[in-house]
Protein backbone atom coordinates (compact mmCIF):
# COMPACT_ATOMS: atom_id res chain seq x y z
CA UNK A 1 0.00 0.00 0.00
CA UNK A 2 1.57 3.51 -0.78
CA UNK A 3 -0.77 6.20 -0.84
CA UNK A 4 -3.31 6.27 1.76
CA UNK A 5 -5.71 8.37 0.18
CA UNK A 6 -6.46 5.65 -2.11
CA UNK A 7 -6.46 3.00 0.57
CA UNK A 8 -8.97 4.84 1.95
CA UNK A 9 -10.58 5.05 -0.53
CA UNK A 10 -10.27 1.85 -2.55
CA UNK A 11 -11.14 0.12 1.00
CA UNK A 12 -14.24 -1.91 -0.42
CA UNK A 13 -12.07 -3.00 -3.36
CA UNK A 14 -9.53 -4.64 -1.08
CA UNK A 15 -10.15 -8.56 -0.43
CA UNK A 16 -10.95 -9.36 2.96
CA UNK A 17 -7.61 -11.79 3.10
CA UNK A 18 -5.41 -9.21 1.91
CA UNK A 19 -3.04 -8.16 4.68
CA UNK A 20 -2.92 -4.28 5.99
CA UNK A 21 0.73 -3.78 7.20
CA UNK A 22 1.33 -1.88 9.97
CA UNK A 23 2.45 1.59 8.14
CA UNK A 24 -1.26 0.71 6.35
CA UNK A 25 -2.74 0.84 9.91
CA UNK A 26 -0.88 3.66 11.04
CA UNK A 27 -1.85 6.17 8.01
CA UNK A 28 -5.82 4.95 8.17
CA UNK A 29 -5.84 5.81 11.76
CA UNK A 30 -3.84 8.80 12.15
CA UNK A 31 -2.04 7.50 15.36
CA UNK A 32 1.92 7.59 15.52
CA UNK A 33 3.48 4.26 15.99
CA UNK A 34 3.49 4.99 20.03
CA UNK A 35 0.23 5.40 19.95
CA UNK A 36 -0.90 2.27 17.66
CA UNK A 37 1.43 -0.15 19.90
CA UNK A 38 0.12 1.84 23.10
CA UNK A 39 -3.44 0.84 22.11
CA UNK A 40 -2.22 -2.76 20.76
CA UNK A 41 -1.20 -3.46 24.37
CA UNK A 42 -4.71 -2.30 25.69
CA UNK A 43 -6.45 -4.35 23.45
CA UNK A 44 -7.66 -1.36 21.37
CA UNK A 45 -6.60 -1.87 17.81
CA UNK A 46 -7.83 -4.47 15.03
CA UNK A 47 -6.67 -8.50 15.55
CA UNK A 48 -3.04 -8.76 14.18
CA UNK A 49 -1.42 -11.38 12.40
CA UNK A 50 1.18 -12.21 14.49
CA UNK A 51 4.85 -14.51 13.13
CA UNK A 52 5.53 -15.05 16.76
CA UNK A 53 6.52 -12.12 18.26
CA UNK A 54 6.83 -9.96 15.12
CA UNK A 55 3.72 -8.15 14.44
CA UNK A 56 2.81 -8.40 10.04
CA UNK A 57 -0.11 -6.59 9.84
CA UNK A 58 -3.53 -7.24 9.89
CA UNK A 59 -6.56 -8.80 7.20
CA UNK A 60 -8.74 -6.07 5.27
CA UNK A 61 -11.84 -8.40 7.14
CA UNK A 62 -10.11 -7.55 10.72
CA UNK A 63 -9.74 -3.95 10.17
CA UNK A 64 -13.35 -3.74 8.90
CA UNK A 65 -14.71 -5.41 11.80
CA UNK A 66 -12.78 -3.04 14.02
CA UNK A 67 -14.48 -0.29 12.63
CA UNK A 68 -18.04 -2.25 13.04
CA UNK A 69 -16.87 -2.47 16.62
CA UNK A 70 -15.99 0.77 17.00
CA UNK A 71 -18.93 2.69 15.65
CA UNK A 72 -20.97 0.66 17.38
CA UNK A 73 -19.90 1.75 21.00
CA UNK A 74 -19.27 5.25 19.91
CA UNK A 75 -23.22 5.04 19.20
CA UNK A 76 -24.03 3.83 22.13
Amino acid sequence: MQNMNSLEVRMNELHDAQVLKIQDLLGLTKWSRATFFRKRRDGKTPRLLMDGKRCLGCTVAAYKDWIEKMEGEHVQ
